[in-house]
């Protein structure tokens, strides 16, 4: 690697100073050839340049010829009227683009004008007016020759070159002056008709001279900066009585390259690449040679194949150094000696005779195997192999070239596999599952490049059972004799598609695992779960394959049953499994029948999704503080539908525990009480006024209490009572006073809370239980009951009121509750068993004696109880 490296350093450095070379040459050749581009790119220019100077010259002379000739014809005509000049300036005017007016001032009012559309502005116009215009008008006249101005800003708009020419006509032998024409040219339209030579060319053009004043004019278009330039190109252009002079650059620059720049640069670049490339073959070749020299010294000594050389009577002249490690010999001792002083002597006779033999026949030693005797006494198995080595003249054979190979680890191997096939057999025949072999008649190439049905159609015909163990003969009922030699289509003749498929799936994948239905030779089925593993030859051929069958008819029998069973379950009984966070993760077809919801709508998501909102949150802390301590949990629920509607279940919440004894998830197992819960609520309702009956408020009552002792859950009541309600039905009899009681019950169930539990006490009189709420919020809600009672219109004339006494259970105004409700006998008791006991009857008479006293002071008042 360090010299491959060096190597490297080397090109680099070489190919570096020829890069250096190749700038420099580069640099002298770039150099000669900008310059000679240049001069060309100037000589181009000028022509351009000349090209455009001419061009203006032209479309001036042009135009101000049309100047001179109208003066002419005035001259002639100096009658002439307004018609006949623009009819004569119309055919005149022609299709010149840069002229825009023609027109005329007699006694230099400009009178006639052509075209007349777009310059209405300038006739009536009298030059006496125009002081910048004048002294050129007069100039015109004095010298009786046409004066070009401009260019100027004109009364049209924008900016123009004015050709002005005098008119004289003769009377009586001398010249009279009549006026003077002038004619407009347009700057724009004379740059215009530049535009495609300079965009053509990427030129930039400057012009300056006004009023024809040449190089000393002002600039007036372009770049004055062009002019102070030394590359530009300038000339001038000449007109009648002035010139102007004109500048003209690329847009770019000259350039500061040639066209053969990147042709010199990628010629260079070659020249060096082919040289730098050619230098490092050239050493890496040398470097690749020294390498194969010392990786062969290297493969020699690093072998355990013992090389060497011996002259024709066999005395070694040339041994690898691993020989002594082979033989225990130095290689001191090796040199000289003969190659057959080292084979065994239950092999030396065989060895020295077969040698000398191919020694004198000059044949070469191919796969001899013997033994040889190391220095300790030790034998070693090697395989030899040796050439010839002749003289390159004469081909008289001069000695032998030959490697030993010890081949003691593989002797060895070969006995271990030897045993290993004699414990495979013995295994094959004593296991108690079935193993088989089906080979082939001849192996066969098996891939994407050959005719697979064709190949199938030769193994089904060619693929034979060769040898099966006794398990598979008893999962058959059959001999060995029922199945040697039996083919693929012996097994499938009930279904050859499906055979050959299932051939075909095992010869791509190289090993399946599949369960099929099978018949035993008696007919009986039985099911078997087997693996097929193709066997292949060392040139990737297929020979065949073996098998391991397993009877799983046993098996298979129970798991029908047991998916029966869950199938049965699924359908009938009303289940659901959580993780440990509550979400569900599985749900019966009944749970999602009563439910109304879908398994995917459940699958994912909590209880919740069911949970009725009449369900206190107490009874799920009580289900999760018992099944979070490993202990199942029953219980009655109401659960809310999809539709809004509710229904009732009986649920036994158990842990689920792996095999680990570690809680997982839980498991809810429900029964429908819907039923048996309507007849509950017709038990436990008023008939009358629909609210709860008094058996119901006494037991709820009892379930407060029990809360209070339990959980220390604060609770108050509120007792009303209808006030004058006797004389409600002395005066509109007992119909219209239970119109009211039903009444005032419907106002009770609108205000009060869904936890709240509204009874029928007795008579006219109504008792609701506050389960959470302290003193001032059932006054609070008492208070809010009394208003709306009071704003009712109940049809009567007779005002309706209710007085009412609210009264608060806690463990600090009841301390007796907590011995009462915490005592063992106490909780033996039954719901059904309870009677007001004095712990209720103390709040009850709280509350009852608050309501008297709300009735002394003139009812229609809440009271609290003390």
């Amino acid at each position: 690697m360090p010299l491959k490296k060096n190597i490297i350093l080397i090109s680099v450095f070489t190919f570096l100073c020829l890069i250096t070379l190749g700038i420099g040459i580069e640099v002298i050749i770039h150099s000669f050839l900008v310059e000679r581009y240049n001069i060309l790119e100037r000589e181009d220019l000028q022509e351009i340049t000349g090209n455009i100077r001419a061009k203006i010259e032209l479309m001036l002379s042009r135009d101000l010829l049309i100047v001179n000739s109208t003066a002419a014809y005035i001259s002639v005509n100096p009658d002439i009227s307004e018609e006949e000049f623009i009819r004569f300036a119309s055919k005149i005017f022609g299709d010149s683009k840069t002229l825009s007016n023609l027109a005329a001032a007699p006694d230099l009012v400009l009178s006639y004008v052509y075209p007349k559309t777009g310059n209405e502005a300038i006739i009536g116009v009298d030059y006496r007016d125009l002081p910048d215009q004048l002294p050129l008008v007069l100039k015109a006249r004095d010298s009786s020759e046409l004066v070009v101005a401009g260019p100027i800003d004109i009364l049209q708009g924008g900016q123009g070159i004015l050709g002005r020419a005098p008119v004289f006509y003769e009377d009586n032998g001398s010249g009279i002056f009549w006026g003077i024409v002038s004619s407009l040219i347009s700057l724009d339209s004379l740059i215009n008709e530049l535009k495609p030579l300079l965009d053509q060319n990427e030129l930039n053009l400057s012009m300056r001279g006004i009023n024809g004043t040449g190089s000393s004019g002002s600039v007036f278009y372009g770049d004055s900066r062009i002019f102070e330039e030394e590359d530009s190109i300038k000339s001038m252009v000449l007109f009648p009585n002035g010139s102007w002079q004109i500048a003209i650059t690329p847009i770019h620059g000259f350039s500061n390259n040639h066209p053969y720049h990147n042709l010199i640069i990628f010629l260079i670049i070659i020249a060096v690449a082919v040289a730098t490339t050619l230098n490092y073959l050239r050493m890496m070749y040398n470097q690749q040679l020294r390498e194969n020299e010392k990786r062969l010294k290297d493969i020699i000594n690093a072998s355990s194949d013992i090389i060497w050389e011996t002259d024709r009577s066999g005395i070694i002249t040339y041994i690898s150094g691993n020989g002594e490690s082979n033989l225990g010999y130095t290689e001191d001792e090796l040199l000289g000696s003969s190659i057959f002083s080292y084979t065994s002597k239950d092999r030396e006779d065989k060895a020295v005779n077969s040698l000398r033999d191919l020694m004198e026949k000059g044949k070469p030693i191919v796969d001899m195997e013997t033994r040889l005797k190391t220095r300790d006494g030790m034998l070693i198995s090697i395989l030899r192999n040796a050439i010839p080595v002749l003289e390159n003249k004469s081909g008289k054979l001069v000695g032998y070239r030959g490697v030993d190979k010890d081949e003691t680890m593989r002797k060895k191997l070969q006995e271990e596999l030897e045993e290993s096939e004699y414990l495979l057999s013995l295994f094959f025949k004593q296991s108690l599952d079935g193993f088989f072999f089906m080979m082939l008649d001849e192996p066969i190439e098996w891939n994407d490049s050959i005719d697979k049905e064709s190949a199938l159609d030769y193994i089904f015909q060619h693929q034979r059972i060769t040898k099966i163990n006794k398990a598979m003969l008893k999962q058959y009922h059959a001999t060995e004799t029922d199945f040697m030699g039996l083919t693929p289509s012996d097994f499938y003749k009930h279904d050859i598609i499906a055979g050959r498929k299932l051939w075909k799936r095992l010869f791509d994948e190289g090993r399946i695992h599949i369960d099929t239905d099978e018949r035993r030779l008696d007919g009986s089925a039985f099911v078997v779960e087997g693996d097929y593993i193709v066997l292949w030859d060392s040139q990737g051929r297929i020979t065949g394959h073996f098998g391991v069958q397993r009877d799983i008819t046993s098996e298979r029998d129970r798991d029908f049953q047991l998916k029966r069973y869950v199938a049965i379950n699924d359908k009938y009984v009303i289940v659901s499994q959580t993780d440990l966070d509550g979400i569900i993760t599985y749900a019966s077809d009944a749970f999602c029948q009563i439910c109304g919801y879908e398994r995917e709508e459940l699958i994912g998501v909590g209880h919740n999704i069911i949970r009725h909102p009449d369900m206190p949150d107490t009874l799920f802390k009580d289900l999760w503080e018992t099944i979070t301590s490993g202990r199942a949990w029953s219980g009655e629920m109401k659960n809310k539908r999809k539709d809004g509607t509710f229904y009732w279940v009986n649920t036994d919440v158990t842990p689920l525990e792996n095999r680990m004894g570690e809680i997982y998830g839980y498991m809810a197992v429900r029964r429908n009480i819907t039923a048996q819960k309507e007849l509950e609520v017709i038990s436990v309702t008023d008939k009358l006024t629909g609210l709860f009956n008094r058996q119901k408020v006494d037991r709820s009552l009892e379930e407060q209490q029990i809360r209070l002792s339990r959980y220390q859950e604060i609770y108050s009541i509120i007792i009303l009572d209808i006030d004058h309600f006797k004389s409600i039905n002395d005066n509109y009899g007992h119909l219209e006073g239970d119109r009211v009681l039903t009444s005032i019950s419907r106002l009770i169930e609108d205000q009060i809370r869904q936890s709240d539990i509204p009874g029928r006490w007795g008579g006219e009189e109504f008792l609701i239980i506050c389960p959470h709420t302290d003193l001032n919020g059932a006054a609070k809600l008492a208070e809010e009951l009394r208003q709306t009672i009071e704003k009712f219109n109940f049809g009567l004339n007779h005002p309706v009121t209710i007085s009412l006494g609210v009264a608060q259970a806690t463990a600090d105004n009841f301390p007796e509750v907590s011995d009462k409700w915490t005592n063992r006998e106490s909780r033996k008791n039954k719901p059904g068993d309870f009677h007001i006991n004095s712990i209720t009857k103390k709040l009850i008479n709280s509350a009852d004696n608050a309501l008297y006293k709300a009735k002394k002071q003139g009812r229609n008042q809440v009271v609290c109880g003390e």
